[in-house]
């Protein structure tokens, strides 16, 4: 288990007694609108990767510079297996602890406090001089590997990429002019992408992907539905589209809106299984994440980020992101996958490092996939109705770094051409609540009964007396602005109770409702610090009928 330890917290460069450096690229995160680079930051470490001690251990000197700002703070960060390893952030000296094994190996990351997604990573292996080498026998010779390309290691364009997303006046994330694989104006291009009809994961009665899950709509996004217990068309199923050509090193963008509720996992992903299941060779970003080791704190405030070269040899590691993924905003998710000059994978949201790792780094080219699916329990419950995960465009950018060649197949799992969607649909709006028309399953709603004199449809819900009828909705946070409405006739309230993780109430918000005949209530709500999920409660005060209930982000 790899260890991370962020061991000092922006401490000043500009006093140190050695040199300071970096390299970083690209322009500062904001939010929406147009941004621009106000300062060119680089942030390097222009130490040896080797460290030579003995068994008493050593101290040295980290040669770290940063330029482009005048802030000059940064942090450290150290993954490593054990505990062997330590900075001073006041006079920039790495330390090894005596006992340190021979061949020990971590990494440093150094990130700029001015601009995060700036940073260097080196990865440091000890070498312990007081340990005699063991002798070895005669041994066959052997072919030498063949030598590593040389040239240009990624393109001369992308040197400088900043990553952060470039927000147009209607929300979306402006696509890239060059390497854009596809923005799905055309829709679902049969000669670019399989659809998936495949099923994995261990949910009891999961149907798995279906072709009928995938739509696009006329101004170019990509619809992938995943359909909850409640849903009454094609309950506990996902959806997901694999590229028809494989992709190596290089990096991966795609702006996305996840589904608004826990329960399925909206995942991007490389992909190569084979020799016989020796190879599993994937690179993935998943929503919700978790915490990890573990799991645990499911929530759409991190993000998961795992690669893996084999089914039991994988590295995962759930990480915190500057918002929560289900905003209701573009976001621009990215992972860089390097070979060489060694084996890395940087992961990003909206340009900014959310995770680097050089462990269980794939070799072998894959396909690359994009699917909203349904695990056993460890993106929470599928509680809902039908959300989607939306897909704006998919860029890749190449990278002249090695990757064995490989001929994958979706292995039989895929739709037939002919049911591919051939129209666009209209854009689905997010809505919180499952069964607000109280037309679809009932089991969404605890209490109550379903009646009929509907506003709108053939029914609504009834209550007398002090009955109420309840909902839990997941992935509520601190805030977070929400539209709550519905129609109503006779006397009661819609109550909103906001839950810490630990469940312990944090505040309440009251809609009154009274009214002879039908009328449209609502109210403009926000979810307080802390909040991690809330029940809307219908409430009678005599005799009350609802209907329409809806619950959408602002």
């Amino acid at each position: 288990m790899i260890k991370r330890k962020i061991v000092c917290l922006f401490a000043l460069l500009c006093v140190s007694a050695f040199i300071f450096g970096g390299c970083g690229y690209g322009a500062e995160s904001g939010g929406e609108g147009n941004i621009s680079a106000v300062e060119n930051i680089t942030v390097s470490i222009g130490n040896d990767g080797v460290i030579e001690c003995g068994a008493e251990g050593v101290s040295f000197g980290l040669d770290v510079t940063v330029t482009g700002t005048k802030d000059r703070n940064v942090m450290f960060i150290i993954d490593e297996a054990e505990n062997f390893v330590t900075v001073n952030g006041a006079d920039y000296v790495l330390t090894v602890a005596a006992g340190v094994p021979e061949g020990y190996v971590f990494t440093l990351t150094v990130v700029s406090a001015k601009d995060r997604s700036k940073y260097a990573a080196l990865n440091f292996t000890v070498d312990r001089t007081d340990i005699e080498p063991e002798p070895i026998g005669p041994v066959e010779p052997v072919t030498p590997d063949p030598p590593v390309p040389q040239g240009p290691f990624v393109p001369v364009d992308f040197e400088n990429y900043s990553g952060a997303p470039v927000y147009l006046s209607n929300g979306r994330i402006q696509a890239p002019d060059k390497y854009l694989v596809d923005d799905f104006r055309a829709g679902v291009n049969a000669d670019r992408w399989y659809i998936s009809t495949q099923t994995w994961g261990g949910l009891a009665d999961y149907q798995g992907c279906k072709t009928e899950n995938v739509s696009y709509t006329a101004d170019g996004i990509l619809l992938l539905k995943a359909q909850g217990r409640y849903s009454t068309d094609i309950p506990l199923s996902g959806a997901a589209v694999i590229t028809r050509e494989t992709y190596g090193t290089g990096s991966y963008s795609v702006a996305m809106k996840v589904m608004p509720r826990l329960g399925a996992c909206n995942a991007l992903w490389t992909y190569y299984y084979g020799r016989g299941g020796r190879d599993n060779h994937e690179i993935d970003i998943e929503l919700p994440g978790h915490r990890t080791p573990g799991g645990g704190e499911i929530g759409y405030d991190r993000v998961l980020n795992t690669n893996w070269v084999s089914e039991t040899s994988y590295t995962s590691s759930g990480n915190f992101t500057a918002s929560p993924a289900n905003d209701g905003k573009w976001h621009l998710y990215r992972f860089d996958w390097h070979t060489y000059p060694a084996p890395r994978v940087d992961y990003y949201v909206d340009g900014v490092l959310t995770h680097s790792e050089t462990r269980n780094v794939p070799s072998v080219k894959g396909l690359f996939w994009m699917g909203v699916w349904l695990p056993n329990a460890w993106c929470g419950q599928p509680d809902f109705e039908v959300d989607y995960m939306m897909i704006d465009w998919f860029s890749f950018v190449p990278f002249d770094q090695p990757a064995e060649e490989s001929w994958p197949v979706p292995g039989g799992y895929e739709a037939d051409v002919k049911n591919y969607p051939s129209y666009p649909v209209a854009m689905p709006s997010a809505d919180y609540i499952s069964n607000g028309t109280f037309e679809g399953n009932a089991e969404a709603w605890k209490g109550g009964r379903i009646t009929g004199g509907a506003y709108a449809g053939n029914n609504a819900l009834s209550l007398s007396g002090s009955e109420y009828a309840s909902q839990k909705i997941t992935a509520v946070y601190g805030g977070f602005k929400y539209d709550l409405s519905a129609y109503a006739a006779g006397t009661g309230c819609i109550e909103v109770t906001y839950y810490a993780r630990n469940g312990s109430i944090l505040s309440t918000d009251r809609l009154d409702v009274d009214s002879s005949d039908y009328n449209k209530f609502t109210k403009q709500i926000i979810a307080p610090e802390g909040c991690d999920y809330i029940v809307i409660s219908l409430k009678a005060n005599g005799n009350v009928i609802y209907d329409n209930v809806s619950l959408k982000i602002r």
